[in-house]
């Protein structure tokens, strides 16, 4: 072979390994490229305050929002009960809650973003009586805010409650014993001991051994809500859970839950039948949205047989 012919072959072949070297990096980034976008990204965990419960309204809402927001969060609850304060305290220093609800305060607005949607529509504000007994006819005759102050009613000393009922002229018997309270409505120490309407049935099962039962009459009803509330810089969370809600709110998911949960409890209290007092309550943050009608319930929507 001629000097100047294993020169030239020498070139191709030289040639040819540089082309392939310098493609190589090429094709390697378009392989990068194709699995970072199938790649799924992790859910973030957020954290709850309190343990899992089966068949809890609140957990089970909570899971359905984050769902329809695109499932970008999976959801963890931190294990215990904090004190009702020490919790709110955690998820603003950052200490293992990153998510809490509870009832619409103006202090709460000011230190966390709050998605104001209520989650219960309204019904925390629907007050039925606890009596003893001897009074489950207590309020038959009673009517209006002028009759109703005539009796008095039993409540821890920090509710909101409270101060909500005080307002409205009602003398308040104010306990420092959150758990005695029934006691001292079997004792006599006051006449009623309202409780959320959602709430009546489960406590009468615990208490009715002791007397107490369902006044049959009235429903007290004051404007409320519970909200979600996140950390003020968490704006993607927040964002999460408006639409969620949203969401639910428009496809009628909200309603199926709500209902499922509290439709047979409403239906037994005969809400269509009961007398309504209604209080004002001066202490709820005034951009609560009462100006949209499909987040709230109202004693009218009762009829015997269903909720319209």
């Amino acid at each position: 072979m001629s000097d100047s012919l294993f020169a030239l072959k020498t070139f191709l072949i030289l040639t040819g390994v540089a082309v392939v070297l310098l493609l190589a990096p090429e094709a390697g980034a378009h392989a990068t490229d194709d699995s970072v976008k199938t790649t799924e990204v992790e859910p973030l965990t957020i954290v709850h305050s309190g343990v899992y419960a089966e068949n809890d309204y609140t957990i089970e809402l909570l899971r359905l929002v984050l769902q329809r927001a695109g499932n970008q969060y999976q959801l963890q609850a931190l294990g215990y009960w904090p004190p009702r304060g020490r919790d709110f305290a955690m998820m603003e220093s950052k200490d293992g809650i990153d998510i809490m609800w509870g009832s619409a305060r103006q202090d709460r607005e000011d230190r966390f973003l709050t998605i104001r949607i209520p989650l219960f529509k309204g019904l925390i504000g629907w007050r039925i009586p606890f009596v003893h007994e001897s009074k489950l006819n207590l309020f038959e005759d009673v009517s209006d805010l002028s009759a109703l102050s005539n009796y008095r009613p039993g409540q821890y000393f920090s509710w909101t409650d409270t101060r909500i009922l005080k307002h409205n002229g009602i003398d308040v018997f104010e306990a420092n014993n959150r758990p005695r309270l029934v006691d001292m409505l079997v004792n006599h120490k006051f006449d009623y001991f309202p409780r959320a309407a959602i709430e009546i049935m489960h406590e009468y099962q615990q208490h009715q051994h002791q007397g107490v039962r369902i006044e049959p009459h009235l429903l007290i009803i004051y404007p409320t809500a519970f909200y979600y509330y996140v950390q003020k810089d968490n704006q993607a969370l927040a964002d999460n859970l408006k639409l969620g809600l949203e969401t639910i709110i428009a496809n009628g998911e909200m309603d199926a839950l709500f209902f499922q949960h509290f439709g047979e409890i409403l239906k037994t209290l005969a809400i269509h039948k009961r007398k309504v007092i209604r209080l004002d309550n001066p202490f709820i943050p005034p951009k609560a949205p009462f100006e949209r009608k499909d987040l709230w319930l109202q004693p009218e929507q009762f009829t015997a047989n269903s909720v319209e």
